[in-house]
C-alpha cells in the first residue's frame, strides 16, 4: 500500500510540473480585462439577436461529449488541472459553457463578448472580481447572444501566477428567456494565485 501510495504520488507530481510547463502564466498586479467571446446565428425572429460582432467561435451540440449533470442546467465548468498555450504562449485552462437545459438560454453581449469575469478570494475569503468587462461606448456593441438546449462552447482563461494561494471561480450572467432578469451561475471552484492589486486596480 506504501509503495503504491509512493507512485500515486510520484505521478501526481509529475502530472503537475508538466501542466506548469504548458505556457506562461500571468504575473501581474492590475485587474484583467476579461474576453470570453462567442457566436450564435443571426436570428431575427428573436430580435436580432446574435448580434453584429463576427466571431468564430460557435456553439456545438453537446454530441458524445460527457456533459451529463445530476440536474439539467446551464454549466460553466473549467479544467483547473489542465492548462494549454494560446498563439502568444499565454497559459489558459479551458472553460465550457454547457446548457443541458430543455429551453434556450439567452446572454446579453458586449461585441460578442458574454458578461463574464474571473473571481477570486481575497486574504480575508471573501469573493472578489479580478477581471472586469470594459465598457463600450458605441450602441451597437450591445446585443444577445443565445444557447440552444445540449449545446455548448469552448473558451478558456488566464493562468495567474500571484503571491496570494487562493481558490478562483468563473461568475457569469444568462437570461431564462429574452424578457427575463439576469440571473447568475458560478463555475466550479479551482486552485490558483493572484497578486493583491488583481483585487482593485485597474
Amino acid at each position: 500500500m506504501r509503495r503504491f501510495l509512493s507512485s500515486f504520488l510520484l505521478l501526481i507530481a509529475v502530472s503537475n510540473l508538466f501542466a506548469e510547463t504548458v505556457g506562461e502564466a500571468l504575473n501581474t498586479n492590475v485587474m484583467h480585462v476579461s474576453y470570453y467571446c462567442v457566436q450564435s446565428p443571426d436570428l431575427r425572429r428573436l430580435r436580432s439577436a446574435g448580434g453584429w460582432a463576427d466571431v468564430p467561435n460557435m456553439y456545438k451540440h453537446i454530441g458524445n461529449l460527457n456533459f451529463t449533470t445530476q440536474s439539467r442546467r446551464l454549466d460553466v465548468r473549467v479544467s483547473g488541472a489542465t492548462t494549454t498555450a494560446n498563439e502568444d504562449g499565454i497559459a489558459e485552462h479551458p472553460v465550457y459553457i454547457v446548457n443541458t437545459t430543455n429551453d434556450t438560454l439567452f446572454f446579453n453581449a458586449q461585441d460578442s463578448q458574454l458578461y463574464m469575469n474571473l473571481q477570486a478570494k481575497d486574504k480575508f475569503g471573501v469573493w472578489r472580481d479580478i477581471e472586469y468587462i470594459r465598457p463600450s461606448t458605441c450602441g451597437n456593441s450591445y446585443h444577445t447572444r443565445f444557447l440552444p438546449p445540449n449545446h455548448y462552447w469552448s473558451l478558456s482563461t488566464p493562468v495567474f501566477q500571484g503571491e496570494h494561494n487562493t481558490v478562483l471561480r468563473l461568475k457569469l450572467l444568462y437570461r431564462e428567456s429574452l424578457d427575463a432578469d439576469e440571473k447568475i451561475v458560478f463555475s466550479n471552484v479551482f486552485a490558483g494565485s493572484v497578486n493583491p492589486g488583481q483585487f482593485w486596480r485597474k
